[in-house]
């Protein structure tokens, strides 16, 4: 297949949590077969998170989701769908295409990355924010590392909040049906023919 039919997709895999768990590189080889069988080109395959399901899926109560990045031919992707499907390994996938999704934002950390801090970098992250809530400048803060894409704008022309008003609220009073004699007498008509 030529390189200019592929387009770039992304792709959310779940796998059992005990299995990733147990050998994440199988997990990994199994994901990589069913990419090749699409002759598709893996850009990014991390570790999403490991979760509660909110039903059992295939009698897994917890999954691992998986998310990748990758090109592929769009003929392809009904085939990589399949292949999940007659995966046991792989108990789901959802495919989305993704020709829009900035690299910063492929490349962003994932909730399973952020979990996984090593207890130094912990540490110095709480002793940073402990330093900038005395009003202390933190002694390592690095903004570099934040990106603001091109496409938000933000605006100054926000109105202030109304005053509040005061209103006055409805007492509340017991509610009585309007009924009239007739469906008063059909109504002790009908119980008295179901006591019958």
């Amino acid at each position: 297949m030529a390189q200019d039919s592929k387009r770039m997709y992304e792709g959310m895999f779940l796998v059992d949590s005990a299995a990733a768990t147990a050998n994440w590189e199988e997990v990994e080889a199994e994901l990589q077969r069913v990419f090749d069988r699409a002759d598709a080109e893996v850009l990014n395959l991390q570790k999403w998170d490991d979760r509660r399901l909110c039903y059992d899926i295939a009698g897994h109560k917890r999954g691992t989701y998986i998310l990748t990045y990758f090109n592929v031919d769009p003929d392809r992707v009904s085939g990589i769908e399949r292949d999940v499907t007659l995966n046991e390994k792989l108990l789901r996938v959802m495919i989305l295409r993704a020709d829009r999704i900035p690299e910063p934002i492929r490349e962003a950390p994932t909730p399973h990355m952020v979990s996984v801090k090593s207890a130094p970098e912990r540490a110095e992250d709480e002793a940073s924010s402990d330093v900038q809530e005395n009003g202390e400048e933190a002694a390592d803060t690095n903004n570099e590392d934040l990106q603001v894409p091109d496409e938000i704008v933000f605006s100054d022309t926000t109105e202030p909040a109304a005053p509040d008003e005061e209103f006055e609220v409805p007492s509340a009073e017991p509610f009585e049906a309007e009924t009239s004699d007739e469906s008063k007498k059909a109504d002790t008509e009908a119980v008295q023919d179901e006591s019958n």
